[in-house]
């Protein structure tokens, strides 16, 4: 056989800080607490205490979530593409060490590779991975002189990446062996919840219920939907068997969205960035209002109004969202009271600014006539005098070139 190469992988990140959400039904909530205290511990014990006496003041609408940040406690769980990554990594290291014939290093790295794939989204990525550690499972079980567990191997590779049959001649020729024998045919029945959720066998598309007959043996087995987590299942038919695979699949957290808009909350320069976070955080938590917590003061953001109110001491702000719970209107950042003044001040600004129609008055029209008249008889007067004078010439008066002396 040929070496296996290690290919380049990129290493997993850490998120900075954590948000621990309490679960609750969709829609349920119609009130959300967030810390956005700039060091995030310190807005912590404001945001239960007010949690607690709005609670108190109004059983009959309960809180049943609220958003917390807690820092450095724990940290939002990686995503598909870290877990992917990681996985990479463990498979190159896998193949070092089957390539130093580090039996025991290679199959302690691909155990781990194998758990943190079967605990992501069933991604092509996914399965392509699967194939690579099943491939080098049956190079490991050669070397070892086990070849049911090649077979076994090297068949979930071929089906999981047909391509690999092709990889070299010796791995052409294995396929064609393990197509030569007959190990009989099985089949799964597939159950989903929800119903909407899409499955797959062996990374091909498939269908809920009885599955197509499947070739004895280990198959992986998938479902996902959209909103929600995907599960990925290695499942072993016996021939002339159905097995059932059930999936319950659980809705997907937001927790690193969370993050992120709690993050523009806590740096926003204004009420207005500061409004759109706060829309954000509703529309990721499905909740009416959002209560913004710092150390010693709160905000309310109603859904309904797009509207931020003002930040008020604690025990003012306990009061607000108690109304607002009991249904009654916030007091809004601006009152009408002073949008009314606001309009009057420009009313009569538009009116300073206005020119005067003094102009039309009577006496203003006579003594501009009395001021033309006189200003028209001095200019003729002018022009008489002066055409019965000869031309003088100076450096401060005009005339034609034809009729001007040179300079001297």
């Amino acid at each position: 056989m040929a070496e296996i190469g290690p290919a380049p992988v990129r290493k997993p990140t850490a998120f900075s800080c954590a948000l621990l959400l309490a679960s609750a039904p969709a829609f349920a909530d119609p009130m959300v607490f967030v810390n956005v205290a700039q060091d995030g511990l310190s807005g912590q014990h404001t945001l239960k205490v007010m949690r607690e006496a709005v609670s108190k003041n109004s059983p009959e609408a309960p809180l049943k979530s609220s958003v917390v940040l807690e820092e450095p406690v724990a940290h939002t769980p990686p995503g598909p593409k870290q877990i992917l990554a990681e996985v990479n990594r463990l498979l190159n290291e896998g193949k070092a060490a089957y390539n130093r014939s580090n039996l025991d290093g290679a199959t302690e790295a691909i155990a781990q590779a194998e758990a943190m794939a079967m605990s992501t989204e069933p991604l092509p990525e996914t399965f392509e991975a699967l194939a690579e550690l099943e491939r080098l499972n049956g190079l490991i079980a050669l070397k070892q002189k086990d070849p049911a567990a090649a077979d076994e191997a090297f068949k979930n590779a071929f089906t999981l990446k047909p391509e690999l049959a092709s990889l070299d001649s010796s791995m052409g020729v294995y396929a064609r062996m393990l197509k030569s024998k007959d190990r009989g045919q099985g089949q799964v029945v597939i159950k989903a919840e929800p119903m909407t959720a899409w499955v797959s066998i062996d990374g091909a598309k498939a269908q809920t219920g009885t599955s197509a007959p499947l070739e004895a043996g280990t198959h992986f087995v998938a479902a996902s939907r959209e909103g929600y987590l995907g599960q990925i299942q290695r499942v072993t038919v016996p021939k002339g068997k159905v097995v059932p695979v059930s999936f319950v699949l659980p809705e997907a957290t937001n927790e690193s969205e969370l993050v992120v808009a709690r993050a523009n909350v806590s740096a926003a320069a204004g009420d207005a960035s500061r409004a759109l976070s706060a829309k954000k955080i509703a529309e990721l938590m499905k909740t009416r209002f959002v209560v913004l917590v710092r150390p010693d003061d709160a905000a309310l953001y109603d859904t309904q109004t797009f509207r931020l109110g003002a930040f008020e001491p604690i025990e003012k702000a306990v009061q607000t969202a108690t109304q607002a719970l009991r249904g009654e209107a916030p007091r809004p950042l601006i009152t009408d009271a002073e949008v009314k003044a606001a309009e009057v001040r420009r009313e009569e600004a538009a009116v300073a600014a206005q020119p005067s129609d003094w102009y039309k008055k009577p006496w203003a029209i006579a003594t501009g006539a009395v001021l033309l008249g006189g200003i028209i008889a001095g200019v003729t007067a002018g022009i008489v005098v002066s055409s019965n004078k000869p031309p003088t010439y100076s450096f401060s008066s005009w005339c034609h070139a034809s009729d001007c002396p040179p300079l001297n």
